[in-house]
């Protein structure tokens, strides 16, 4: 029992040291967009006629999938792709 104890006065010494040299209050930021598909807009179905909403009356159905960003950072412009 006395040994458990033994190891909280560690512990606690090992993440105050593991806390330091560490600023949480620098935020990095970037010139280029965040690239994601929202979280509901990402599938769609249409139906026909429109008002209906029966498995039968499904028209079209797509998916986003794969979305990639590439943007370079450092020119003169910033030019996203």
């Amino acid at each position: 029992m006395k040994t458990r104890y033994a190891l909280v006065p560690a512990l606690a010494a090992a993440l105050l040291l593991a806390s330091c040299g560490r600023d949480s209050n620098i935020v990095k930021r970037s010139l280029c967009p965040a690239v994601a598909v929202a979280q509901y807009a990402g599938d769609v179905t249409r139906f026909d006629p429109p008002e209906s909403r029966e498995a039968g009356a499904i028209d079209v159905t797509a998916a986003l999938t794969g979305l990639r960003g590439d943007c370079v950072e450092g020119t003169p412009a910033c030019t996203s792709t």
